[in-house]
């Protein structure tokens, strides 16, 4: 009997061990706030039985991130709208998010038109890119694998955001290189797989700035008037 109460013992204690472990355990936070990293961000999503993937540049420093994208043909609906884009300069185009306490300041810049549009707006619950909550969420380590082409360990984030079904991250050398979230949308379920090609740590601090040259616009709207204004003279 004395060693059943051992083993329920010390069953009761790993469990703990396990649900008390987050991101926080795993990965070096400091690499994220004083350092930096960079990648190519290549997403992976199957929705609604369309395949798409995303690539890009990507940095992130401290409450900070950008994200460089060229919108593709399988982005949009029909390779008109896709010729569109590229004679009114938006089909490139750089999002640097800037976290805040309580909102999320968003800057859209195209860089063909040399123009940018500032949004900022409050933060919804469980909806923050903020570094101090990611860090904090709860983990529980399922094992090592295999995940493109490198040995990682693979842990499930417990309490995830609602709608999502599983969400798995995948750490190597401290760091996060990838992830993978099943979700729910319109009754449907949807699967998005990300991972960083080329990690490397180090971000300079003016790789957020916006150019001055740049002008800002009100919405996209207002900078589509003006482009096609001055194509017209």
């Amino acid at each position: 009997m004395k060693k059943l109460g051992l083993i329920l013992t010390v069953l009761f204690v790993m469990v703990s061990v396990s649900f008390a472990l987050t991101i926080n355990d795993v990965v070096n936070k400091d690499v994220y706030t004083a350092d930096g990293v960079q990648a190519t961000l290549v997403r992976k999503i199957d929705s609604q039985g369309k395949n798409l993937t995303i690539e890009g540049k990507y940095y992130m420093k401290d409450n900070k991130t950008r994200a460089d994208m060229t919108v593709t043909a399988d982005m949009v609906k029909n390779q008109a709208q896709l010729q569109q884009l590229k004679m009114i300069g938006m089909d490139e185009r750089i999002n640097i998010s800037v976290d805040k306490d309580k909102s999320m300041t968003q800057y859209t810049l195209f860089p063909k038109n040399k123009a940018y549009i500032k949004r900022s707006r409050a933060k919804k619950e469980n909806k923050s890119y903020n570094l101090d909550e990611m860090m904090n969420k709860k983990i529980e380590k399922i094992g090592s694998e295999k995940f493109n082409n490198m040995n990682v360990v693979k842990y499930k984030v417990l309490e995830p955001e609602k709608n999502v079904k599983n969400n798995f991250i995948f750490v190597k050398d401290n760091l996060i290189v990838g992830s993978e979230v099943t979700y729910t949308d319109k009754s449907k379920t949807n699967k998005m797989e990300i991972y960083y090609k080329d990690l490397k740590k180090g971000v300079k601090d003016n790789v957020f700035n916006i150019p001055k040259n740049y002008k800002k616009y009100s919405s996209p709207q207002a900078m589509m008037q003006d482009v096609m204004q001055k194509g017209r003279k």
